[in-house]
């Protein structure tokens, strides 16, 4: 999706918003490619930052979502950024709000991946389902539920706003297959 230059990345929005009131499912692929001292990640998440579908935040550890008004961000992180800000050295997955990625404490995770390497050059399956009656979200990486729990983001992101835009923001990884 881009070129191996430091601080590349990129953000592709679904131009139809979600009502985040409401009960789905998301399954797609992701390969972080086979350069353990590459990029920083993927990201995808919800949001309904005042930019609309131009929202893509800062490059290099903010993984493309950093900055990202009104957002809950799921990351895939394979970059390790410090202790400080909740990173740890495995590649893992964490989930960050209001575009606080990498610069504050996640507020669920890091939980390491696939033995702490996920640029495997293999595909990789995630699955999100979210629950719009209880906010309650499950987060699965090649079919293991790696987070879970409650979060209510109408209130805490979206401004009261029940409709978000749904996206996948990454720095030069492989372009993700969206499967639903």
């Amino acid at each position: 999706m881009t070129t191996a230059v430091n601080n590349q990345l990129g953000c592709a929005w679904d131009s139809e918003q979600h009502d985040m009131t409401q009960t789905f499912e998301k399954v797609f692929v992701l390969n972080f490619g086979t350069n353990n001292g590459g990029a920083d990640g993927i990201t995808v998440g919800f949001q309904n930052d005042p930019v609309g579908t131009n929202a893509c935040g800062n490059g290099g550890g903010g993984i493309g979502a950093q900055g990202i008004l009104n957002s809950f961000i799921i990351e895939f992180d394979t970059w390790d950024n410090g202790a400080a800000i909740g990173d740890i050295a495995d590649d893992h997955a964490a989930i960050s709000v209001n575009g606080t990625i990498n610069s504050a404490p996640p507020i669920d995770g890091p939980v390491s991946l696939n033995g702490g390497n996920i640029e495997d050059g293999q595909d990789h399956l995630v699955r999100i389902k979210w629950n719009g009656t209880t906010f309650g979200y499950e987060v699965y990486f090649d079919e293991v539920l790696i987070m879970n729990g409650t979060y209510d983001i109408v209130t805490n992101c979206l401004g009261g706003s029940p409709l978000a835009y749904w996206a996948v923001s990454y720095t030069h990884l492989t372009l993700p297959t969206i499967c639903s």
